[in-house]
């Protein structure tokens, strides 16, 4: 079972959104139609296994079908493994070239997966 810790306060999810605010709905995403929109993270599930660490907002979890990140009390963009920067227009990059990679990965799995779904 998953652990559920608050979150201290400034903690933010910024999550992927065109400047409108509606989501981006092209599997390639463009910069120049990019924004963030920053929502207060309440508290952070945690994997048993600790691998995993999941922002939760007012509105639930981190969605898992829009690219997103995490802004520091300090205003630092959090990447997991790939570290942190300070720039909001470096994090969008980052979230977005991520997206392209997840999207090409996506694709890839299911042109690999096509001859098995149809025989071929």
């Amino acid at each position: 079972m998953d652990a559920i810790i608050p979150a201290q306060a400034g903690w933010q999810l910024a999550i992927v959104t065109k400047p409108d605010g509606t989501k981006l709905y092209t599997a390639y995403y463009s910069l120049a139609e990019a924004t963030f929109h920053y929502t207060p993270i309440i508290a952070w599930s945690i994997r048993e296994d600790g691998e995993v660490v999941i922002p939760i907002t007012a509105v639930g979890p981190a969605p898992d079908n829009k690219p997103w990140t995490v802004r520091t009390p300090e205003g630092k963009y959090v990447f997991g493994e790939d570290g942190t920067c300070d720039n909001e227009h470096e994090a969008l990059k980052l979230c977005l070239k991520a997206a392209d990679e997840a999207a090409e990965r996506r694709r890839e799995a299911v042109l690999c997966n096509a001859p098995k779904k149809y025989g071929l």
